[in-house]
């Protein structure tokens, strides 16, 4: 990895790391709201003071953690890791090679074991470099 991936990669894991906890903050702060509201209510109602506030501390931790995995998870869909992003350009030019399209790959009537063997031979029959006309570059 050279020092432009590696400064790349840093920028990246760096604006993953302040949306992740600006989320997670903002996700305890509405989460402890509602966890006071739900605990006065509780508490109103049953008599017991502690409920209120182990309420309130409970719900903040769940909303706080629960929103910072989505953010965490939103934020790898917009900015893919550099590897994760190179496997799938790798894997869209395998499918474009074997005369695939990107949308085939989810019908199974099309993209199976099948017809990518069959597809495999024809591409080896027509550029193997032992043949005649065979295309080197292909392979």
């Amino acid at each position: 990895m050279d020092t432009t991936e590696w400064r790349a990669e840093w920028v990246r894991l760096f604006g993953k790391a302040v949306c992740r906890n600006a989320a997670s903050s903002a996700g305890t702060m509405v989460g402890g709201k509602l966890g006071a509201y739900v605990g006065c209510a509780l508490a109103a109602k049953t008599g017991v003071s502690k409920l209120g506030a182990t309420a309130g501390i409970v719900i903040g931790l769940i909303g706080g953690l629960t929103a910072g995995w989505y953010a965490a998870q939103m934020y790898e869909d917009f900015y893919p890791q550099n590897e994760k992003k190179t496997r799938v350009d790798e894997v869209v030019k395998a499918l474009l090679y074997f005369g695939f399209q990107e949308s085939d790959i989810d019908d199974s009537n099309i993209f199976n074991e099948n017809s990518l063997n069959q597809m495999f031979k024809q591409r080896a029959l027509k550029d193997h470099p032992d043949r005649r006309n065979g295309d080197h570059s292909a392979w």
